[in-house]
């Protein structure tokens, strides 16, 4: 419904600024459940010693009350320099590649409104990772549900409306306020985190948790913003490149594409905790196998999207033709799903290895990243939206290989 209001609300000089601010306030959620998922686990250990008491405060033993200070710390000062690097290259990024292409300079603000809420959203995902890890995961997940129905409505009420900008200003005000508002209603005793803290958890010696928390995100962070930025650097580019139609053909093709990658990771996601459990039992033989089958199921799951994705757009342009001119040809899509594969299969190989504690595919993936978005805006230069999806699918297909012939290596190694 969302892209249906895109395709028939949004004027089309508009429709590629639309994607790529949009996709700037998808990161926030993204990094919140990407490298997020390392603080997660690091409060998890502690979890056992401590409970939510009644008023929201985290009780439980001291030593186990002043790590997670230690981490929630810690994350709060990554997060933070993640979230001004984010604000300084968007705000940067946005003049360079969007804002100057409309005429309207009423644009800007919206664009530094959303850009700075996003910035802003970044401090809230320490105490939102925290909560999780420490036993808070249903009440977690109604919130995001919540969210999610508020970033929607924001999206929705602002597309209606004829502002694309400010749909997406809509939106990154919900996801701030909804998460912001339960933390401070039900999770407030983790705002109250105290910054006292015992060297031995907060220095930089490489045996605190402190300093063991920041290499694990850098080293995390390093491999699933290679994957988020591979297909989303492609729409922007076009945008420098061709203007803001263009740009939303691909953005809108783009979106389309990576609905069934969406879906499918999820369900690489839910065996996630199964592989680390099996592999420190050393149940080798039955880690692979179920690794194996989780991929196949997934891969079964993003075949059934792209035909699903396939015959939505097949009836939408055919009882509206004018929608043929918003989106990109039906080659231009079938090469945006390969590539989304290769994004799948990067991501089933590197969890495979990463059970094991072992990171042999984290630099070999992001270089594959690297090449999959250069080969798309190689394309998108000689031959607009068309090219950069060509262009997408065929370096995906020459990277892949390489790392799946060192995923076999890794493989061969970890089971022996």
């Amino acid at each position: 419904m969302t892209l249906w209001f895109v395709a028939t609300r949004v004027p089309p000089t508009e429709q590629g600024t639309y994607f790529v601010l949009v996709n700037l306030v998808a990161l926030a959620s993204f990094l919140e459940t990407g490298p997020g998922t390392i603080i997660v686990q690091f409060s998890a250990h502690e979890s056992r010693l401590l409970h939510w008491a009644p008023d929201g405060d985290l009780a439980g033993e001291p030593v186990a009350r002043t790590t997670i200070s230690a981490i929630l710390h810690r994350g709060l000062r990554w997060y933070a320099a993640a979230a001004i690097a984010f604000f300084t290259i968007a705000s940067v990024g946005g003049l360079w590649l969007a804002i100057p292409r409309d005429p309207r300079q009423a644009l800007v603000p919206w664009w530094f409104f959303t850009v700075g809420l996003v910035a802003l959203y970044f401090l809230l995902i320490p105490f939102l990772n925290v909560s999780e890890g420490c036993g808070a995961i249903l009440p977690l997940q109604r919130m995001r549900s919540v969210q999610a129905a508020g970033i929607l409505a924001g999206l929705w009420i602002g597309l209606l409306s004829g502002n694309a900008l400010g749909a997406c200003w809509l939106a990154a005000f919900a996801q701030l306020v909804i998460a912001g508002g339960w933390l401070f209603l039900t999770r407030h005793g983790l705002l109250r985190a105290s910054r006292i803290l015992p060297a031995e958890l907060a220095g930089n010696e490489p045996g605190t948790v402190a300093s063991r928390l920041r290499t694990e995100l850098g080293k995390s962070a390093q491999f699933w913003i290679a994957l988020y930025l591979a297909p989303q650097l492609l729409t922007p580019a076009l945008l420098r490149l061709r203007g803001g139609s263009e740009a939303g053909q691909l953005g809108l093709t783009l979106a389309l594409a990576l609905a069934p990658l969406t879906i499918s990771v999820a369900w690489l996601h839910g065996r996630y905790p199964a592989y680390g459990a099996m592999v420190a039992g050393n149940e080798l033989a039955a880690f692979d196998r179920t690794a194996r089958r989780a991929f196949a199921e997934a891969g079964t799951v993003f075949v059934a999207g792209c035909v699903g994705v396939a015959l939505l757009v097949a009836i939408a342009t055919k009882s509206a033709p004018q929608l043929m001119l918003r989106i990109l040809p039906s080659y231009a899509l079938i090469s945006l799903f390969i590539g989304a594969f290769a994004l799948l299969a990067l991501q089933a190989m590197t969890a495979w290895v990463r059970a094991f504690r072992r990171e042999g595919l984290r630099t070999p993936t992001v270089v594959a990243c690297a090449v999959m978005s250069m080969g798309g805006i190689v394309g998108a230069w000689n031959g607009g939206g068309g090219g950069a999806s060509v262009g997408f699918a065929t370096a995906a297909v020459i990277s892949l290989l390489p790392v799946t012939a060192l995923f076999l290596l890794e493989r061969k190694r970890c089971l022996n």
